[in-house]
């Protein structure tokens, strides 16, 4: 084949972005989420054969001895977002006016601060809202009223950390082959966030998204550097932040077991476990084993109002392909919202099978299991939220931060100017 540039990849990036945060007013409606799944499922499959090239040359350069430079430029430009978004923060002064997001968890936080039960009904003056928020999503929230800052600011407080130690770790342990094309790729990782602020700032306005994207890019930098003991930690707070990840834990269990030693399997469940339980089965889940049942109910009947009656905000992005399935799918609404559903759980079943069965017949020669993890786990995110039948904006933070991270691994890898 043709060698063709590492700026292929990027393309697929920035497409991925624009068809998230404004790709209707570039498609119609009902044509971007195609184009979306084609992109978002281009880039790991684009991100796995170029990883899979390179890694066949020796590595050039280390950036260990400049770690601490290659943490200042990865955070740098999210830091100086600082303006723009407190600009933000002012003119969605009240986000609970907007989102019921922030309200429930900053009520979760303070009724467990306060030595209150957080899952319990949260009022509103015209409804009431059961909690579905994962104790790692609302507890950074305490940061905000021990510093008596904006609760939003607690949750960039949280991204800013994450991305710090990821870039430290990454900087001490990955070999790149050009130290000046690595630091100027190092932009990618806040593109994400500046694409929010310049397209649709009201969706960070009205969300915590940026402590479920922190621990992703936790668990994103452990599978770069192989360490196992942050992949466990990343993983344990992306299940106790949003659940989505648990569909990828298939995928990475067998391929942990069958291709390194058992050890590591152990350490990482093990902890993995232990946080569970720690920091939700035993405080919270066995005091009132009705909490997770009342949480996929409340959800199921919020996904059920916007599938009967779609209102101006369910598929206005594009984001999903649910504006088709609830036309295509027969029966009621209930009926058809449970085939939906049925289609999503098979979606990610068949894409865990997929990737043991790609591994193992094909790639475990060309690749090891953490690159192609990683590239399984971008799929899990997008494929998810495409075949998902209520999709928020904001939900893309996650999968466009953790794209940026890998685009950059592409770039600075060794053989990255060449591409498969």
């Amino acid at each position: 084949m043709k060698n063709r540039p590492a700026i292929y990849l990027i393309t697929l990036y920035f497409l991925q972005i624009l068809l998230s945060l404004i790709g209707t007013q570039i498609l119609q409606i009902r044509a971007n989420p195609f184009f979306l799944l084609a992109v978002s499922v281009a880039l790991p499959v684009y991100y796995i054969r170029i990883l899979s090239d390179s890694s066949a040359e020796a590595p050039r350069k280390l950036l260990s001895e400049k770690a601490w430079l290659f943490t200042l430029l990865a955070i740098l430009p999210t830091l100086l977002a600082y303006e723009e978004l407190r600009k933000i923060w002012v003119k969605w002064a009240e986000p609970g006016k907007v989102s019921d997001v922030i309200p429930q968890l900053q009520a979760q936080n303070d009724w467990f601060f306060s030595g209150q039960f957080p899952y319990q009904w949260v009022l509103f003056e015209s409804y009431r809202s059961y909690p579905v928020y994962m104790p790692l999503h609302w507890m950074p929230v305490e940061l905000a009223r021990l510093f008596h800052i904006d609760v939003r600011w607690a949750g960039c407080l949280v991204m800013l950390a994450a991305m710090g130690i990821a870039s430290y770790l990454i900087a001490r342990k990955v070999s790149v082959s050009s130290i000046n094309r690595s630091y100027l790729a190092l932009v990618l990782w806040s593109i994400p966030i500046w694409s929010f602020i310049v397209f649709n700032p009201m969706e960070i306005a009205v969300s915590l998204e940026t402590i479920v994207a922190a621990w992703y890019l936790l668990l994103v930098a452990g599978l770069i550097v192989k360490n196992h003991w942050l992949i466990g930690i990343g993983l344990a707070g992306c299940l106790l932040s949003r659940y989505t990840g648990v569909f990828w834990v298939p995928t990475f269990a067998f391929l942990l077991w069958r291709y390194q030693p058992k050890k590591y399997s152990y350490y990482i469940w093990g902890g993995v476990v232990a946080a569970i339980l720690g920091f939700y089965v035993i405080p919270f889940w066995l005091k009132d084993p009705t909490i997770l049942k009342q949480g996929v109910l409340y959800h199921n009947m919020c996904a059920l109002a916007g599938w009967a009656k779609p209102d101006q905000y369910t598929y206005e992005h594009g984001l999903n392909l649910a504006i088709h399935l609830r036309e295509w799918l027969p029966g009621t609404p209930e009926e058809s919202l449970f085939l939906s559903r049925a289609l999503q759980g098979a979606v990610m079943l068949l894409l865990s099978i997929a990737s043991i069965w790609l591994y193992v017949k094909k790639w475990h020669k060309k690749t090891d299991i953490y690159t192609f993890s990683l590239a399984s786990l971008q799929l899990v995110l997008v494929l998810f939220y495409l075949f998902s039948p209520m999709v928020f904006q904001y939900y893309m933070l996650v999968p466009l931060m953790t794209a940026g991270v890998m685009c950059w691994q592409a770039i600075s890898a060794p053989g990255s100017r060449k591409v498969v």
